[in-house]
């Protein structure tokens, strides 16, 4: 019904004959998704005869909404003069009404009263219909839901559903005029967008979106719109090319090229898997070209020349498409194999692969990695398995980073580089396993020596017993660290009796030890989709990311923790008809300060010399110094931190997140500092280096 139902009479000016009339406005239903109200509007019109010598009748009546002319016709019963109360004329209309964009409707209702002189056949007085109206609010709609289609590819569309105010919780859309709905959404906002992927090249689609209503089940659908996919136009940078099975020359035109290829990716990992999958229709030019092992040429990424890939798997036609799977062309060196040798270099072992095969191996290898190394085999192998697939295999032995061009394969110390580009783990750039990793830190490491001499057990432990991680955290993690066996092998000769180290040796191998192990950082597993993030805020500084190659050097910021991560691109997924990434996995890098130290969880044992000992412990190391974390609550003006190692001798170091904030007083005691700042209107984290 409506929010305001009323009825309103007026009296005519005259007073002998006394005509007066209603009007009642009734809601009938509502239609959410055409966004209209059926209403029904009765006037009703009767007399009071005070003098029965004086006849009048009711004539014309006319009703407007708006100044919106709606209807006018005569009471049905004309012709008949009315005395006293004898009859009421009613008149009665419906009608729908379209409500405003954002879902109101207010009309303003009016009547206008014509009285007639029986026996002049004349109007004896009419009414004035803009005193004699009210006004009338009706039932609030969702409002018109739009659908805006912001981008057209070949193999995508981008569309946002909105409203002009009301909020939705649940969002879908269609592509095949409303047979099938996809949720894509369930955030609860006045608009949400969608990038409608894996779509066919050069084809018609009917777009729709809906919403439901918040906290209803009231769904709200948009009108569907009829969008159409660019169709694919061939460039050097995104030409495919068939060759046949024993090709070895790719500056030609091969077998001809694949124009009509619908999607085609590269992926390629640190590393690992290089792979290419192409969608070509059963229709397309040269379809009958693609064969088992046969070879298509295509660019892996922008920054490289085009690789060849062999087929090694063709699915069977769905809806006229066919998906064929391909292999780098150094997968060929998976069958080409080599007898027994051995090598004392990494380069030695590359000339014995090539000098050495049991048949022709037309790849050239090349590194220029010169750490010294012994490599041998005793039984044939696969040149590919003994590159990096079995135990004890040359990237096993030598480390680097793997390039395959074409007939060429690399082993380099680095294969990438750091391009100088930092991006920020934030809103828009989220991860489930990424945020698992920033929850499982550790916070702190206790370190510890520990012996059982002549029957006695000997601790040696650290007055604070812990040292802190950089870092701003909300919980406390502490790692447990066994420091015992290091310094067997740093003390290893020397007359150390037990190996037994001071407190300032186990605290200094113990910064040591965090800060070559990133303890406190999280590790980086990020995948980064820019497809998703296309039209996200934080897309102009994500865009440096589309300048990263396989293996280059990326550093992540993470706000929530004050700290950054170094981290690699360890994957890249490229889409060769767009000539972009896809997506890109970014991997954390840590320094191997021993072989043993695979996580967090482990101590250190070997790569720490004296010398470096020495160096952290009379402050010419890095490692020298603590860092203590704190936050500064909003509205407060003072911080206590406090640590072990603080004394009324210590240089504290003082460091916050806002630009510009400095405390106007420290006051530094025994295990503790209070750090006095002006009051903030949000919490600060702050951090002190204790030296």
């Amino acid at each position: 019904m409506v929010d305001q139902q009323r009825s309103d009479h007026f009296t005519t000016t005259d007073t002998a004959n006394d005509m007066r009339y209603q009007i009642i406005v009734d809601e009938l239903s509502v239609d959410p998704i055409a966004n209209t109200s059926t209403i029904n509007i009765t006037v009703e019109a009767w007399r009071f005869a005070n003098n029965a010598n004086v006849c009048s009748r009711p004539g014309m009546v006319t009703v407007k909404i708006n100044d919106w002319y709606v209807t006018s016709q005569e009471w049905a019963n004309n012709e008949k003069s009315i005395y006293y109360m004898s009859d009421t004329q009613v008149f009665e209309v419906s009608l729908d009404i379209t409500h405003e964009a954002d879902g109101s409707s207010q009309i303003y209702v009016y009547a206008s009263m014509v009285i007639w002189n029986p026996y002049t056949g004349e109007p004896y007085i009419e009414s004035d219909p803009e005193e004699q109206g009210f006004w009338v609010t009706l039932s609030k709609l969702p409002g018109l839901l739009s659908l805006n289609i912001t981008d057209v590819g070949m193999d995508y569309i981008d569309a946002t559903v909105q409203s002009p105010g009301q909020v939705f919780d649940k969002w879908w859309y269609t592509i095949d005029n409303g047979n099938t709905w996809v949720e894509f959404s369930n955030t609860a906002d006045t608009s949400q967008s969608v990038r409608i992927e894996n779509l066919s090249l050069n084809t018609t689609y009917h777009v729709g979106g809906r919403a439901r209503v918040q906290g209803t089940e009231q769904i709200v659908t948009t009108p569907i719109q009829t969008v159409k996919t660019k169709n694919l136009i061939i460039q050097s940078a995104t030409r495919i090319t068939i060759f046949s099975e024993g090709a070895s020359d790719f500056t030609t035109n091969g077998l001809g090229s694949l124009p009509d290829t619908t999607s085609c990716i590269v992926t390629e990992e640190k590393n690992g898997a290089y792979e290419l999958e192409l969608k070509y229709p059963i229709t397309g030019l040269n379809y009958e070209e693609i064969r088992y092992n046969r070879i298509i040429l295509a660019k892996p990424n922008q920054y490289s020349q085009s690789q060849p890939f062999r087929i090694y798997a063709i699915s069977r036609p769905l809806n006229g498409i066919v998906t064929v799977n391909a292999a780098h062309l150094s997968y060929d060196l998976s069958g080409i194999t080599v007898g027994a040798f051995s090598a004392g270099s990494l380069q030695t072992a590359f000339q014995n692969l090539k000098s050495r095969s049991d048949v022709v191996c037309p790849f050239d290898f090349y590194t220029d990695i010169s750490t010294p190394g012994a490599i041998s085999t005793h039984v044939p192998v696969s040149i590919r398995s003994l590159l990096g697939g079995n135990s004890g295999s040359i990237l096993e032995t030598f480390g680097g980073e793997f390039e395959f061009d074409i007939y060429t394969v690399r082993l380099l110390t680095s294969r990438g580089q750091d391009r100088g580009v930092t991006i920020r783990y934030g809103k828009n750039l989220t991860d489930i396993k990424q945020d698992e990793n920033c929850n499982n830190v550790y916070t702190a490491v206790r370190p510890y020596w520990f012996k059982t001499i002549n029957n006695y057990d000997v601790l040696v432990e650290l007055p604070e017993k812990i040292v802190s991680t950089p870092g701003i955290f909300t919980y406390i993690k502490v790692l447990p660290v066994d420091f015992t066996s290091t310094f067997d092998e740093i003390f290893e000769g020397e007359d150390r009796e037990n190996n037994q180290p001071t407190v300032a040796e186990l605290r200094a191998i113990t910064q040591y030890y965090i800060e070559e192990n990133n303890i406190g950082v999280p590790d980086v597993s990020l995948n980064v989709s820019f497809v998703q993030l296309t039209d996200s805020k934080e897309y102009a500084d994500l865009k440096l990311l589309e300048g990263v190659q396989l293996c280059d050097y990326v550093s992540v910021y993470f706000p929530q923790l004050g700290i950054n991560a170094k981290a690699q691109c360890v994957k890249t997924v490229y889409n060769v008809l767009t000539q972009r990434y896809n997506s890109i996995l970014l991997g954390t890098v840590r320094n191997d300060l021993a072989s043993t130290i695979a996580n967090q969880g482990q101590s250190i044992k070997g790569g720490v010399t004296k010398t470096e000992l020495n160096r952290a412990i009379n402050g010419t190391s890095s490692s020298i110094g603590v860092e203590v974390a704190g936050v500064l609550q909003a509205g407060s003006t003072t911080l206590t931190i406090q640590n072990g190692l603080i004394n009324t001798s210590s240089t504290i170091d003082v460091y916050t997140d806002k630009f510009g904030l400095c405390p106007k007083n420290i006051v530094v005691s025994d295990k503790q500092v209070v750090l006095t700042f002006d009051a903030q209107s949000s919490n600060t984290s702050v951090k002190i280096r204790i030296a």
